[in-house]
């Protein structure tokens, strides 16, 4: 910005001083300072900077942000960097983040997931755990830290944060659940005989029940 005139180093004063002589008036220039000013999207606050054209910008320290990792500054949608970049004019540089990546991990015991879901972030669509299998039980919920009672669904919605950890409850399948057919073919006939006496387990073997033809 001029800031005025002067003649062999004196300020000029152009309402007293007069000419008297051929003179020459040198322009002297003030430079100019700007204001930088920080977006933090979301983060906690910054106070702006305000610094001299074309000179570096003192770096603050990193704003925060819960379920987030500050990952830099940007300024017209390009990264600023403190050691090379210049102010030129009055400017907003705004906060990137990126979020933080939170462990989904499971106790099957004994059965297992097709497709786990192992990883989330805050910004992650709202999503529903897969349901484990396992050979003749019944699946019959999830526990977690804070619900000691089993739940057949169990539903993370977007927003959600923090590490995850969830056991796989199981009940043994009736005999209902698994009915026994027998086929006996003979030269004549086919006989089909299903056994339904209520046991205690699948495990258990009914020895003495025994298919006659």
């Amino acid at each position: 910005t001029l800031s005025g005139w002067t003649l062999d180093g004196t300020s000029w004063n152009f309402e007293e001083d007069t000419v008297k002589e051929d003179i020459t008036l040198v322009a002297t220039w003030s430079i100019n300072t700007y204001t930088v000013a920080f977006d933090t999207a979301g983060g906690s606050s910054v106070n702006a900077y305000r610094g001299e054209y074309g000179t570096l910008v003192s770096e603050p320290t990193a704003p925060t942000k819960t379920a987030y990792i500050f990952a830099g500054w940007t300024y017209m949608g390009e990264a600023w960097s403190f050691d090379l970049d210049t102010i030129e004019e009055d400017m907003t540089l705004v906060a990137a983040w990126t979020p933080v990546s939170y462990t989904i991990s499971y106790e099957l015991n004994g059965g297992a997931l097709s497709q786990p879901i192992t990883s989330y972030t805050i910004e992650a669509p709202t999503f529903t755990l897969p349901t484990p299998t396992r050979k003749n039980y019944n699946f019959i919920g999830w526990t977690y830290e804070g619900q000691d009672t089993p739940v057949l669904t169990v539903t993370i919605e977007k927003g959600s944060m923090g590490n995850l950890h969830f056991v796989a409850n199981f009940e043994i399948k009736r005999l209902e659940d698994n009915r026994v057919s027998f086929e006996a073919i003979t030269a004549r006939k086919t006989m089909i005989v299903r056994l339904e006496h209520p046991i205690k387990s699948c495990y258990n073997m009914v020895k003495n029940n025994r298919l006659h033809i």
